[in-house]
């Protein structure tokens, strides 16, 4: 009997498919080939450079990042172009003047920030089999370059490696050991952690992630199995605002026990401890501790079709200081996926996951405390979101030379905490990546995708400053050795 595939990684990353990049990427390598070689560059535009809202006056400072306001100030010169101002701001109790750039405004609204540029992106691969192939190491790097021709910080630079090592220690016992870093500031580059979708918008600046773990699979006896994981999650943002509410880490040790009820299905009961602790100020009233406990159900309906279920609960416990509305409690678990390979090079999968997330909605300074303090007293702070995510991941071969993917996510979350006001209100967020790509040969493709970003916020107090949509459309070439 086979050892099934460890079933903790579903909960603790929340990963579906490849993203549309590497599946490409993946399409075009050669599994004989120990190593391998990529470039790709590729011209794009994109409405809105800092993934702002539409009516928000955004101020850059010295390094291009963007200092949110809500003053509407109006700024002579050409709708679209920067403008330097001088503003005043307290250091130390004593004025400072510092210079910042200021978009013009049309027609009492600040015009969305639009930009051409080009990305160049370096990577390789490498897989080596050792022991005669009992263990596996495999190795990745890639680099991007993202440059934007209309924005005070023109340069982006983007690192991201992968380290994955396999050990079979017979028929029956396998470790899995995995880390991913990344340097960037995009959702889809900085990854999720134990959440869903945490981050709706560029995070400008050097962002740095981290998720590590290992998986040990073991097969005890011709029906029952077992799995032993840990997940390290860390989160470092630039930006001083973000760090507060979503500089973490999160470890996440976990154990899954199977039975094989037929060669095909396979039932389980899954616990994993969820220990997430902040740097920022926040952590007094958002760190928490959380228990999943879930049955779990996996049925390999042919070859080609594998569904997953997790369903349970979570039981959270929140830092809790004296005084404070305490926000424990039990809250529904579900990790659901479905793939199916329907052709040679196709496939399709969707997933769908409800759990107690993190989210940017953070700080707020009253009384010298730099915490959201809303609500009666301020004692009922926001510690987090209840969400539900919808992912979709589809690639087709259409023909022999030409391959299209579509890559999407949909998730709305239900504030905790934060009064009256705020309890229980919705934030959503919604992001497509539409994309075609022509092989001219084995070895070179070219490319062109759409992608499609959108956040709403129930919030009112974040009316003018929360809530944007962002478009972007991008054409290149790929080559691949």
């Amino acid at each position: 009997m086979k050892i099934l595939p460890p079933t903790s990684r579903l909960l603790s990353l929340g990963t579906i498919g490849l993203t549309v990049a590497s599946a490409i990427q993946a399409q075009n390598m050669v599994d004989s080939k120990p190593w391998s070689l990529r470039f790709s560059q590729q011209g794009f535009y994109t409405d809105n450079v800092f993934s702002r809202s539409y009516g928000n006056s955004p101020r850059f400072d010295a390094n291009g990042v963007p200092v949110m306001t809500s003053v509407f100030e109006p700024t002579p010169g050409k709708l679209g172009e920067f403008r330097e101002k001088t503003e005043t701001v307290i250091v130390n109790g004593l004025p400072v003047s510092r210079p910042v750039l200021t978009p013009v405004l049309g027609f009492g609204k600040v015009a969305k920030i639009q930009s051409y540029g080009f990305e160049i992106s370096p990577g390789f691969s490498v897989k080596l089999p050792i022991n005669d192939g009992q263990t596996s190491l495999s190795f990745s790097y890639d680099y991007l370059l993202r440059y934007f021709d209309n924005r005070p910080k023109s340069a982006d630079h983007n690192h991201q490696a992968n380290v994955s090592l396999i050990h079979n220690f017979d028929s029956k016992n396998k470790l899995e050991v995995t880390d991913s870093f990344a340097v960037a500031q995009e959702p889809e580059q900085l990854g999720t952690g134990s959440g869903s979708a945490p981050i709706t918008f560029r995070a400008e600046g050097s962002n740095v992630r981290n998720i590590a773990g290992f998986d040990f699979s073991s097969q005890f006896s011709e029906r029952w199995s077992s799995t032993f994981g840990l997940r390290n999650n860390y989160f470092n943002f630039e930006n001083d605002s973000l760090q507060d509410s979503l500089g973490r880490y999160e470890n996440l040790p976990s154990a899954n026990a199977r039975f094989l009820l037929t060669p095909s299905t396979s039932l389980g009961l899954l616990y994993q401890f969820g220990m997430t602790r902040y740097d920022g100020s926040v952590a007094k009233v958002r760190d928490l501790n959380s228990h999943f406990i879930a049955g779990t159900i996996d049925v390999d309906f042919g070859p080609n079709v594998k569904t997953s279920l997790r369903g349970g609960i979570q039981v959270n416990d929140f830092a809790d200081p004296v005084g404070y509305t305490d926000r424990d409690g039990i809250t529904p678990y579900a990790d659901a996926l479905v793939s199916y390979s329907f052709a040679s090079g196709s496939s399709l999968a969707l997933g769908v996951r409800h759990q107690v997330s993190v989210t940017d909605v953070g700080a707020v300074p009253i009384n010298g405390d730099n915490v959201l303090n809303v609500g009666k007293n301020g004692l009922d702070p926001i510690r987090g979101s209840s969400a539900t995510s919808a992912r979709i991941s589809l690639i087709s071969e259409i023909s022999p030379n030409l391959l299209g993917a579509i890559s999407g996510i949909y998730q709305i979350g239900t504030f905790i905490g934060g009064g009256p006001t705020v309890d229980g209100e919705h934030d959503a967020y919604a992001s497509l990546d539409l994309s075609l790509t022509y092989r001219l040969t084995q070895n070179i493709g070219i490319r062109s995708s759409f992608a499609h970003d959108r956040v709403g916020s129930d919030l009112s107090f974040l009316s003018d400053s929360r809530p944007f949509s962002r478009n972007r459309v991008y054409l290149g070439v790929n080559f691949s050795y």
